[in-house]
């Protein structure tokens, strides 16, 4: 896929709305086949960057390509709407005419496009069958499911055969359990078909399952960009390591130098050895952002594993969440979390093991 030709690029884009700015030249592309999810919390400018691509949202400065045809570019006074891009679109709120049947919903864009009757029903079957709608063209949409609903939208938007979709927010109306089987239903559709997409999200496990690329978008800059494990593994900022998973943040000091990338870290006293990032230096106050699953709780006098620091803390409390039970252990004057099978005495010393490489000082 590093090798596919670009579908869309959005270079040193810029937004204002009124004296906010909402874009600080942020720039982003799509490769042919490549799922692309822009990620953020309310505010970051992910909605309002996918938009500027779509021809929705007028720009202050920067460029839009798509292919090899610029359809924006400030400079040169290129804008060329919405509907001559030929995008396809994914509204959070599906956007469904309730008046109109399935089939009419899914065919109107070619009907606007003047596509004869024949073949504009033929490619709206098509469409149908290829996202598991066989059957329901004539249903209206408050006869429909949810999920029926979500496909609908997106039969709509593929019916043209579009380069590329761009999709806001569109498992948010779905219910969770649904929401868990149409993340998988929306990456395998979008595989299997061979599309490119940009999608919108704010919900972290949602961009880390369906996109081959995630775009973390924070105060409308790219805060990092790469696949799901980089993001989640390898976060380059304080901010992306605690968007991104279930974290601890423990405030500390620098007490010490293991190597170029680790450091001897000191929480109220309490040391331990974390990964350094480039912000934590000797002497100085950082901040160590340990993911809560790489955190064990060591059974009686049992050997910890290697690559860690073994603490002696006490727990506060115990909460059980299901699957698990969360512990809530005193570090410093801050909380360290750690998942187990059991609950733990409130109050008692356990031996906690904290791994290097699960803990960034930034």
């Amino acid at each position: 896929m590093p090798d596919a030709p670009v579908v869309l690029a959005a270079t040193n884009i810029r937004k204002r709305f009124g004296k906010t700015p909402v874009l600080d030249d942020v720039s982003i592309e799509v490769r042919a086949g490549e799922v692309v999810a822009l990620l953020g919390a309310s505010g970051s400018g992910k909605t309002t960057l996918l938009r500027v691509a779509g021809g929705l949202e007028r720009p202050d400065a920067g460029r839009v390509v798509l292919g090899t045809a610029t359809v924006f570019d400030n400079s040169e006074g290129i804008d060329v709407p919405a509907e001559g891009r030929n995008l396809g679109f994914v509204f959070q709120s599906y956007a469904l005419w309730p008046h109109m049947t399935v089939a009419a919903n899914v065919g109107y864009g070619l009907r606007l496009r003047r596509i004869p009757e024949v073949e504009r029903k033929a490619r709206v079957d098509r469409t149908l069958d290829r996202l598991g709608l066989t059957g329901l063209g004539g249903r209206y949409p408050h006869e429909l499911s949810g999920g029926q609903q979500q496909r609908v939208a997106l039969a709509r938007a593929l019916v043209y055969e579009p380069p590329i979709i761009l999709l806001d927010e569109p498992l948010s109306n779905l219910d969770a359990n649904l929401r868990e089987s149409a993340r998988s239903w929306l990456r395998e559709t979008i595989s299997t078909l061979g599309l490119s997409a940009v999608f919108v999200t704010h919900d972290q496990v949602e961009a880390l399952a369906i996109a081959d690329r995630v775009v973390l978008l924070h105060g409308g800059r790219v805060e990092q960009a790469g696949t799901p494990t980089e993001l989640y593994g390898a976060p380059r900022t304080l901010y992306g390591a605690t968007f991104l998973g279930s974290a601890s943040t423990i405030p500390v000091s620098v007490a010490g130098d293991r190597s170029a990338a680790q450091a001897q870290v000191s929480a109220g006293g309490t040391a331990f050895v974390a990964s350094r990032r480039a912000e934590a230096s000797l002497g100085n106050d950082a901040t160590v952002v340990i993911r809560v699953e790489c955190v064990r709780v060591l059974d009686g006098d049992a050997t910890p594993p290697p690559g860690g620091t073994v603490l002696d803390l006490v727990v506060r409390t115990s909460l059980y969440l299901g699957e698990r039970w969360e512990h809530a252990f005193t570090l410093g004057g801050a909380t360290l979390r750690a998942w187990g099978g059991s609950p733990l005495v409130a109050g008692r010393t356990y031996r906690v093991w904290v791994p290097i490489d699960g803990a960034w000082a930034f």
